[in-house]
């Protein structure tokens, strides 16, 4: 397979604030979501380069599955940019080689891929099995075993050459013998199907931290000043720190009081009133006042804009250039 330069390859933005040592759960997905890993050979092409990344950034991986729109990645942030660098590899080669082949142009990839903190032992044996059970409830396969770009076909068969999960570090914080890891997995997949466990838990891949109320605490406390408007959630075994539903109506409030006029009045009413900042608010939204309303929402500049155009097209005004440009040569 062609070497993919690095310095060609965008970097990839993700919703993760790296705290070495944790375990994430990184979630990818294509371009508007569409099916642009449908095809095996694609599918095999990520696994292709994530095998890469592992030996050439020392990424360590513990778990992954390709599906036909995204992809999942269960790796552990050992303390440097290896997992940002090995996106970049993996994100950027991927979507040029599909692009080149059919002669496609645009983005493959989302702007940014979504990270979880997961916590060991129990947890991280629930998000595993969470992982090798997408295709499932997709309906794309009756068992994980007859899907082959994932995890569990790779710690199942254990391959001699070209390994890409760390079996040493997920056996460490699994806290389970090597020789018995394909074992417990897949007594973990038998459970969760016999018990008809198919259904979607969404905090695997937009929460930012899932584990116990110590573990995820500690990733709030981590996170400081940046963890303002996230707050925890106490489920069944699980505790999860996810996004605030809406953080900006509660927590602006006080800012907004001290946006206010004396008289009682915002900024953006006074400013309209008095002609000045043309309908907007102190923040940059439009006012439901705003006077733009009347003329089809469009800012003041974008009229003048409008009648420069207007005027110099008149040949009154074109004869006015000219005099004025024969004034200056001549002077």
């Amino acid at each position: 397979m062609a070497v993919c330069p690095l310095e060609d390859v965008p970097m990839p933005r993700a919703h993760l604030y790296h705290l070495p040592g944790y375990v994430w759960h990184l979630t990818a997905r294509c371009h508007r979501q569409q099916w642009l890993l449908r095809f095996a050979r694609d599918r095999r092409a990520w696994v292709y380069w994530l095998s890469v990344a592992r030996q050439r950034f020392a990424l360590c991986v513990l778990n992954y599955q390709v599906t036909s729109n995204h992809v999942h990645l269960l790796v552990q942030d050992r303390g440097g940019d290896e997992i940002a660098r090995s996106l970049q590899l993996i994100e950027g080669c991927t979507g040029q080689a599909y692009n080149r082949r059919k002669r496609r142009r645009g983005a493959f990839w989302e702007d940014s891929y979504h990270a979880t903190a997961v916590d060991t032992e129990a947890h991280l044996a629930r998000c595993m099995t969470y992982i090798d059970l997408n295709m499932v409830r997709a309906g794309a396969v009756a068992h994980p075993c007859q899907w082959g770009e994932s995890g569990y076909a790779e710690i199942q068969r254990a391959p001699q050459r070209y390994r890409i999960i760390d079996r040493a570090v997920l056996c460490g914080l699994l806290g389970v013998a090597e020789a018995r890891l394909a074992m417990l997995q897949n007594q973990w997949i038998e459970a969760a199907l016999a018990g008809g466990r198919l259904q979607r838990e969404p905090h695997w891949s937009e929460a930012l931290a899932v584990g116990s109320r110590p573990f995820v605490e500690c990733v709030q406390a981590a996170l400081g000043g940046r963890a303002r408007y996230r707050h925890v959630d106490d489920a069944p075994g699980v505790s999860v720190l996810r996004e605030s539903e809406a953080p900006y109506e509660a927590h602006s409030r006080a800012e907004m009081v001290r946006l206010t006029a004396p008289d009682g009045r915002n900024f953006n009413q006074s400013s309209v009133q008095r002609g000045g900042c043309g309908g907007e608010t102190a923040l940059g939204a439009r006012s439901p006042t705003s006077p733009f309303r009347a003329f089809g929402n469009r800012p003041p500049r974008l009229q003048q804009a409008r009648r420069v155009r207007r005027l110099a097209s008149s040949p009154a005004w074109c004869r006015e250039s000219m005099r004025s440009c024969t004034d200056f040569l001549t002077m």
